[in-house]
């Protein structure tokens, strides 16, 4: 069986309506295997992670860097070969596929990273996580490869033939969303979320709603009523534990309030 053993499940990233989700078993993405119960354990989940889902992010982040490694040297010679000049159109669309190769391989690593640093939690939970060496090398490892995303996706969007803030901005959309389409890729928002929730990087991380940057009200029912009722019951919960915990679902942050990080984690 396939169940929860697909590598896209992982690599794609889940919100906080996702985890949601998983609470009420209603599923509308890839069934995969939590973070936080890889954390906290319980059930098979040690087994599940260890026999089922590491083999595949391992394979994952060790393949994908040994096409990244093959890519490289294929486009060295290919672009010598071509002939092709500095700022040309040809090179360009060269160096955008490897950046896409690369940013796969980053995403690969990442995930893996944050699974194993969450199964080392769990393993010696008995154990102040900041003496846990093991724990603390993957989420190590974790935020480096972030941060070498974080490159790439800089220079992608100064390639890009519009505005960033246009397409990847915190804005208002005639649509449901506070956010320019690819606002996901310019902040990395999947990448950090599992990242905080792993490293617990702040109380509100414990929450399944943890980083929530969408309107559900609003984007199932457009009551527009009702979102000013969730918006209003969210702002009063703020800074309230545990209340905010379960709060945070009901609304995006607003316009003037854009998720960045590492700072929000």
């Amino acid at each position: 069986s396939t169940y929860k053993r697909n590598g896209h499940a992982y690599m794609a990233g889940k919100d906080a309506t996702a985890e949601v989700e998983e609470i009420v078993n209603v599923y509308t993405q890839p069934a995969h295997l939590g973070l936080r119960h890889v954390m906290h354990g319980g059930g098979d989940a040690d087994v599940q992670y260890t026999e089922d889902v590491r083999p595949v992010l391992k394979d994952m982040a060790e393949q994908f860097a040994l096409l990244t490694v093959e890519w490289d040297g294929l486009a060295a010679t290919a672009k010598i070969a071509l002939g092709l000049k500095e700022g040309g159109g040809e090179l360009k669309l060269w160096d955008e596929i490897s950046d896409a190769v690369k940013m796969t391989s980053l995403r690969a690593q990442q995930v893996f990273a944050v699974y194993e640093a969450a199964s080392s939690y769990h393993s010696l939970a008995h154990i102040d996580p900041r003496l846990n060496t093991a724990y603390k090398a993957h989420l190590k490892e974790a935020e480096r490869a972030i941060w070498n995303a974080t490159e790439i996706v800089h220079r992608r969007e100064a390639a890009y033939r519009v505005d960033a803030a246009r397409t990847g901005g915190w804005r208002w959309t005639p649509t449901s969303y506070r956010m320019g389409y690819l606002w996901t890729a310019h902040s990395l928002v999947y990448w950090w979320r599992e990242f905080g929730i792993v490293s617990q990087a702040s109380v509100e991380a414990r929450s399944y709603c943890y980083l929530n940057f969408q309107n559900p009200v609003d984007v199932i029912l457009g009551n527009a009523g009702l979102q000013d009722l969730a918006q209003r019951i969210k702002d009063g919960t703020e800074g309230s534990v545990p209340l905010n915990l379960l709060t945070g679902c009901l609304a995006a942050p607003e316009l003037d309030g854009e998720l960045t990080f590492p700072n929000d984690l």
